[in-house]
């Protein structure tokens, strides 16, 4: 190998010739071309978790509606209570007519279910878990479900 082929290949001597060191600003670009990728990524990734879970919600929401299912969420701490158009219905309710809570159930459960029901709630409050009931409800007509 002659000396320009050597010079070519980076080589002199037959030894590696260094390359400059970048620049601040040389390196400045990179990461922050670094961070921009990194971001990009982030961002598809987040937009594609994002459509899995609307899916997977309206998924949801369709198997409900088509087994005419009633769902409620409770957060005890703030007294927050959602329910769905079907629970509402299910405790002889039009759909937002009543603000959902604890009470609104309540008046509903049966006079002679009530205690036990109380009771079974407040325990599950107490010490978490699942919370299982059967119980009838008593509508405003006087129709007992």
């Amino acid at each position: 190998m002659n000396d320009a082929d050597r010079q070519s290949a980076g080589l002199s001597n037959g030894c590696a010739v260094p390359s400059p060191k970048p620049t601040y600003e040389e390196l400045l670009a990179r990461v922050a071309q670094l961070e921009q990728q990194q971001l990009a990524f982030l961002l598809e990734r987040a937009q594609e978790t994002e459509a899995a879970f609307r899916q997977r919600e309206e998924r949801h929401r369709l198997a409900l509606a088509a087994g005419a299912m009633a769902t409620w969420d409770w957060h005890v701490p703030s007294g927050e209570v959602v329910w769905n158009d079907e629970h509402f219905r299910m405790l002889g309710y039009e759909p937002g007519s009543v603000a959902p809570g604890y009470q609104a159930w309540a008046d509903r459960v049966h006079p002679e279910d009530r205690a036990a029901t109380e009771k079974l709630v407040q325990a599950n409050v107490e010490q978490g878990g699942e919370y299982r009931s059967e119980f009838r409800a008593l509508l405003a007509d006087g129709t007992v479900r």
